[in-house]
């Protein structure tokens, strides 16, 4: 299969009928990985990754980043400049979102060992029983630190449903179709996370001031 592009040729040496799905997930933000939800665009990737890297590199000044996790590879596109890149629909994350990540990152590491599969409501007892996370949650959400009322967990658990949306939606996690209790998976790409913001991790307690500067 052929694409051209003013001056650029591409042509794909497997599975082309995958390109139109695969570029649209790719330039939306979404993360591919080897995963029962994503095999077919992963191994699009895998068997046209030179010739796909080459075209997101010429035409919009972007890269198609491979990156190894103990849990597995995944792909993305970066921006090499932000200003010149012609990728419009990318998305990116806001700043509570970012926020979520950043402690369900910490959480699933501390309080819930490095679990596969994690509910909603794993998440908001973790919050709930942790002084470390919950006082700094709270002034964060509400304003203050609060005593646990039902509208203070209703609060937390909104932005708990809402971020874990944003995350699906980038293929940072994954809620299986038949799911019946609010679980969910944590995806290898979710890692990137770490990279992004490993200062900030590393330094949980002030989350906050770093997040808003």
């Amino acid at each position: 299969m052929e694409h051209t592009n003013k001056e650029f040729y591409l042509e794909l040496k497997e599975s082309p009928e995958q390109f139109a799905e695969t570029d649209f997930l790719l330039r939306s933000g979404v993360h591919i990985q080897d995963h029962k939800s994503q095999s077919r665009f992963f191994r699009f990737i895998e068997s046209n990754y030179p010739d796909l890297k080459k075209y997101y590199e010429s035409l919009f000044n972007i890269d198609l980043v491979p990156q190894e996790t103990v849990a597995g590879k995944y792909y993305f596109l970066d921006f090499f400049d932000e200003q010149k890149s012609k990728i419009k629909n990318k998305k990116n994350l806001d700043s509570k979102v970012t926020l979520f990540a950043i402690y369900l990152y910490v959480i699933n590491n501390t309080e819930l060992k490095f679990s596969t599969r994690i509910t909603k409501l794993d998440i908001l007892s973790a919050v709930n029983s942790s002084t470390k996370y919950k006082s700094n949650i709270h002034k964060i959400l509400l304003g203050i630190a609060q005593a646990d009322t039902e509208i203070t967990d209703t609060t937390i658990s909104k932005w708990i449903s809402s971020s874990l949306n944003e995350l699906e939606k980038i293929a940072w996690i994954y809620f299986p179709n038949n799911s019946d209790d609010d679980s969910f998976e944590i995806l290898p790409a979710f890692e990137r996370i770490l990279k992004i913001y490993f200062d900030a991790i590393n330094d949980i307690d002030n989350i906050k001031i770093s997040l808003e500067e």
